[in-house]
């Protein structure tokens, strides 16, 4: 009974119902082992009994259910315990199915079962990782699509296509005294054209995508007492920050989920940008500049109602490196001061009160900046590094094999690029995905799925 895995896929909490899955050849002879019923066990239906310790002592009065055969999410015999949601059941539970024999599954275990029998494409076990994480209703809506196959139906077509290619080039190299009728250069260059602008395609939109399924990670810095931090609180609607007019009250930096414009933020608040007069704010400055030059999209806040000081002018400096900055004249209801308008004019500006709570300018501009336009949540947009990367080297594995036969180079230079085009668009989906990089994707899971 080695092979029979068992793990908690419940969050492990205190809650009102605990989900422990089993999976393995002998999947419901060790669930009978710690499940006592006077009904029998059927195939995909729920059985009221008691859940037992090994001595036989009542533990939970609970649910079961067993999946029989490859009928399951892990293709291989399952079933399930469905106990009520106190840590100590559920400690027992998982103790009894230890001693029974069972063996505490490793993290992501269950699905990595599925992939290798069969049950899900490499990109919809990454996409069920992607699900159980979402923050966003977009990050869910393309993850539940990826998962039910987009990506792979996407991808699959243009992978079979190079591979055909990749056969008639290899023909050719491998035989070239025979009677075989060559690939045309202009038939192959539409292969390779068709594949390239499906792969530059996927590449552009989920770049433009990963504002709406990851967060844009953004930096709200300026000048102490710009009202940095009353703009954090209203942007989050609550008091996070602490609001002084002592300058120098925030220090360390205060990071939180928020949504401005239909928008998904990772969003800081910094210590103000001056000289500082003693260590403590030396470190937060050091911290502010260090955030404002990592993050793509800054928050430059000013007092509006007064001329800029040294500090407001010396920020621009750390801001060079985010796609996008938006200079904010705070402090509207006190008159805006025409030298602020004039201020850092390469910068989109906006005007607002953040005492007020009317974030309306604020919240435009940033929509603006980040519209999803015709983005499509449909499960082909791809949502991690590792996707990225196979795609973004299978595009240049393309345009190599172009370049190749357009040059009039040896065929069999055309076709070494070609095998690594298809290597990688494969990789996207599992096909032939080197056994490291499986290892990688399933240990981002957690333990029980």
């Amino acid at each position: 009974m080695s092979d029979t895995i068992y793990a908690l896929s419940t969050a492990p909490a205190r809650s009102g119902v605990a989900v422990i899955r089993i999976s393995g050849n002998s999947a419901e002879d060790l669930l009978l082992r710690v499940f006592r019923s006077k009904h029998p066990m059927r195939n995909r239906e729920m059985t009221l009994g008691t859940l037992v310790s090994p001595d036989g002592r009542a533990l939970d009065r609970c649910l079961a259910v067993v999946f029989r055969g490859s009928a399951s999410y892990t293709g291989e015999p399952s079933a399930e315990l469905h106990l009520h949601g106190s840590p100590a059941v559920i400690s027992a539970a998982l103790d009894a199915l230890g001693r029974a024999g069972g063996r505490p599954a490793a993290a992501g275990e269950f699905t990595r079962r599925a992939f290798l029998n069969g049950k899900l494409d490499l990109a919809e076990a990454e996409a069920v990782g992607e699900l159980i994480a979402a923050e966003t209703r977009e990050a869910a809506e393309n993850a539940a699509a990826m998962l039910s196959g987009a990506l792979g139906r996407m991808l699959k077509p243009a992978y079979d296509a190079i591979i055909d290619l990749c056969a008639n080039l290899a023909a050719e190299v491998d035989y070239p005294d025979d009677d075989i009728e060559p690939l045309t250069v202009p038939r192959a260059l539409d292969t390779l054209f068709h594949v390239e602008h499906l792969l530059e395609n996927t590449l552009d939109r989920s770049d433009r995508a990963r504002a709406f399924t990851e967060g844009v990670r953004t930096a709200i810095v300026g000048a102490p007492n710009a009202g940095k931090s009353t703009l954090f609180n209203a942007i989050l609607g609550e008091r996070r920050a602490i609001v002084t007019d002592a300058p120098g009250t925030t220090r360390d930096l205060l990071r939180e989920r928020a949504t401005l414009g239909g928008v998904p933020l990772l969003l800081t608040d910094t210590a103000g940008l001056r000289d500082a007069e003693n260590e403590a704010e030396r470190i937060g400055v050091q911290l502010a500049r260090e955030e404002a030059a990592s993050a793509e999209l800054v928050l430059l806040v000013l007092d509006g109602s007064r001329e800029p000081t040294p500090d407001d002018c010396a920020a621009p400096e750390d801001l060079s490196t985010a796609a996008h900055t938006v200079v904010i004249l705070n402090k509207s209801d006190l008159g805006i001061h025409p030298a602020t308008r004039e201020f850092a004019p390469d910068f989109l500006h906006v005007e607002l009160s953040a005492t007020s709570g009317d974030l309306s300018p604020l919240e435009q501009a940033v929509h603006s900046l980040y519209d999803a336009g015709d983005l499509r949540f449909d499960g082909t947009l791809l949502t991690n590094a590792r996707q990225r990367a196979a795609c973004s080297s299978a595009l240049d594995s393309v345009r190599a094999a172009i370049d190749a036969l357009r040059s009039g180079l040896p065929t069999d230079l055309a076709l070494t690029d070609a095998e690594r085009a298809a290597a990688r668009i494969g990789e996207l989906f599992g096909r032939g995905a080197a056994e490291d990089v499986i290892d990688r994707v399933f240990a981002n899971f957690c333990v029980g799925k």
